[in-house]
C-alpha cells in the first residue's frame, strides 16, 4: 500500500503555511513506505500528486470554521460540499476524486484532510503563530497514528 503525506499552504503568509510545516516535522516519523510531500499547488494540480497512491493524507491551513486558532479536524472527502462551477485552479476534493474517476486514474481510496484553524491568512513574512504551531504539533501526533492505523487495517485485512 503506497501512501502519500501531502502538506499543502503557503509559507511565505502567516499561518498558510501551517501545512507546509506539519509535513516537514513528519520527515523521519512515518517510516519508508510513507511519502511526505509539501506543495503551493492547489486545485486540480493536486492529482499529479496523488495519482498511483492507495491513501493520501493531505494537510493544510483551514479559515473562518468557528474553531479556535490551531483547532486540529480530521475530514474525510463527504465532509466537503461540491464547488458549483469548479475551475482548475479552483477545484475541491470532490472535484478531484470526480476527475480522477472519470479518467480512470490509480487514485487514493483512503483518503483524509488534516485541517488546522489557522488565524493570520495575510501577513506576508510573519510566520506561524503561537497557537496555530501548537495546531501543527497535534497535527503531527495524529497523523502519526492515522497511518499506523491505517497501515494496521491493510495487514489485518
Amino acid at each position: 500500500m503506497r501512501t502519500i503525506v501531502l502538506g499543502i499552504g503557503n509559507e511565505l503568509i502567516g499561518d498558510d503555511g501551517a501545512g507546509i510545516v506539519t509535513a516537514r516535522s513528519l520527515h523521519g516519523h512515518l517510516g519508508q513506505d510513507v511519502d511526505v510531500t509539501e506543495t503551493a499547488e492547489c486545485g486540480i494540480a493536486l492529482l499529479d500528486h496523488l495519482i498511483g497512491y492507495d491513501r493520501a493524507i493531505l494537510i493544510d491551513a483551514v479559515f473562518g470554521s468557528g474553531n479556535p486558532p490551531g483547532t486540529v479536524r480530521v475530514l474525510e472527502p463527504c465532509d466537503f460540499s461540491r464547488i458549483e462551477h469548479p475551475s482548475p485552479h479552483y477545484a475541491g476534493i470532490p472535484e478531484l476524486i470526480d476527475v480522477a474517476g472519470q479518467l480512470g486514474l490509480a487514485f487514493p481510496k483512503w483518503f483524509r484532510i488534516v485541517a488546522i484553524e489557522a488565524q493570520d491568512r495575510s501577513t506576508i513574512g510573519s510566520g506561524i503563530s503561537p497557537s496555530v504551531l501548537r495546531g501543527v504539533r497535534e497535527a503531527v501526533s495524529r497523523i502519526v497514528t492515522m497511518v499506523r492505523e491505517s497501515s494496521m487495517e491493510v495487514a489485518n485485512g
